[in-house]
């Protein structure tokens, strides 16, 4: 059972990152409250 995946290593140690600032850097805003939300335009 050699599969690519069992070859894959790591890069870097693994990071905490915070996910809503990552989509914030990509456009996205992630609404965590109903009452903020707008229906799409």
């Amino acid at each position: 059972m050699n599969t690519r995946e069992n070859n894959l290593k790591a890069l870097h140690a693994p990071r905490k990152i915070d996910l809503r600032k990552e989509a914030e850097l990509l456009g996205v805003n992630i609404v965590t409250d109903i009452g903020e939300s707008t229906a799409p335009q």
